[in-house]
């Protein structure tokens, strides 16, 4: 396997027509799902946009002169690579091809092209009717999610989980397949449903990037394939210190509570600061003063959190958006782990990216009950 922290390799860009294949066993996951049936040519750029924030997770676009309408098969875009006299292929993901716009001129067709994950099926399939879930269902969702999966011909890789949710849920008419789906993955503490580079529909636990492994390393080192700039976005300016919760009683009477981080050593404090900057709440049912002071000391700890972004510039890398990766830029004093949420791809020589990460930087110190 060609290291790809390491810069020299040559890349060349490879795309495969891909056809669904009718009546496969959902039981034998990707295996049987899906066929390559041949080369694509006429196709001159490619980029990929893969964005964990967005619902079909992966897109992209392409440009072409006189590239075959593939119709309902799909786009297997490959790299190629070799390195040290090693070879190999790496896939980069499976798309359906949509919304083209071309200019024809004595018989050649110039144009682009929209790329789609898979996942546009289950966006596009509506509910026709009211949809409850409860009966057999009630105590575990899942068969559901696997049952409209299947529905639309698409393969599911799906990780079981323990949890069991105790409820009936009913989802209206015109509710998209994806939707729906999403919804009861988050009942279960799963991320919303994901996609491979082979087409695969990937429902699993969502795991904190700070317990997970690294996938990769980005570094400022002579060895890595990584730009030594980094664009970094940190805002703290209206981090609160001071949580206020108020909850009224029955007797339209009320019980106020508060929190405030008071620690000297802590920069966002208010001793630190010199300043107050005050987040307050209504709750409902709370019912007395130390529950107030509770709920307050519970939203200081979640408010004082800030979302660090940092947008990188490299070489192909061996990682997906998603996927945890660390920093090790020790010369600008940058390390830590991150959730790569947003990586752009462009099918050039060196693999051209640009990924952006993030991760929770937490600020609080010493919380003060009043």
């Amino acid at each position: 396997m060609i290291d790809m922290n390491k810069g020299g390799r040559t890349t060349s860009w490879r795309f495969v027509r891909v056809r669904r294949v009718i009546g496969w066993k959902s039981e034998a996951y990707e295996d049987n799902a899906y066929e390559e049936v041949g080369t694509v040519s006429g196709i001159t750029s490619c980029s990929i946009e893969e964005a964990q924030l967005t619902s079909l997770k992966v897109s992209g676009s392409i440009e072409y002169v006189d590239m075959p309408d593939l119709g309902d098969d799909l786009l297997r875009v490959y790299a190629d690579m070799e390195l040290d006299g090693e070879v190999e292929s790496k896939c980069y993901g499976t798309f359906f091809v949509y919304s083209k716009s071309e200019e024809v001129c004595e018989g050649s067709h110039v144009g682009t092209a929209d790329l789609y994950s898979v996942l546009v099926l289950l966006e596009q399939r509506l509910l026709e009717s009211n949809y409850a879930v409860g009966a057999a269902y009630t105590a575990n969702y899942l068969p559901v999610v696997s049952e409209m999966v299947y529905e639309v011909g698409l393969p599911l890789m799906l990780t079981p989980g323990g949890w069991e949710v105790a409820a009936t849920k009913t989802w209206e008419v015109g509710t998209s397949f994806l939707e729906m789906a999403n919804d009861i993955m988050e009942l279960y503490g799963y991320g919303s449903l994901n996609v491979d580079v082979w087409g695969n529909v990937i429902a699993k636990p969502y795991q904190d990037p700070e317990t997970a492994v690294a996938t990769t390393v980005f570094s400022d080192t002579e060895e890595d394939v990584s730009d030594e700039t980094v664009k970094r976005e940190w805002d703290v300016h209206d981090t609160p210190n001071v949580v206020v919760v108020r909850s009224k009683l029955k007797d339209d009477s009320e019980v106020i509570g508060s929190a405030e981080n008071a620690d000297p050593n802590n920069p966002y404090s208010t001793a630190a600061r010199g300043m107050r900057i005050v987040r307050f709440e209504e709750v409902e049912g709370l019912e007395t003063k130390a529950q107030c002071q509770e709920k307050a000391e519970e939203l200081l700890i979640e408010g004082m959190q800030s979302i660090e972004r940092l947008t990188i510039g490299h070489a192909g890398k061996r990682f997906n958006a998603g996927d945890t990766v660390a920093v090790d830029y020790r010369r600008s004093g940058l390390s830590g782990k991150y959730s790569a949420y947003k990586r752009s791809v462009k099918a050039t020589p060196d693999t051209e990216s640009e990924t952006t990460m993030r991760r929770t930087v937490k600020l609080y110190g010493n919380v003060a009950k009043s």
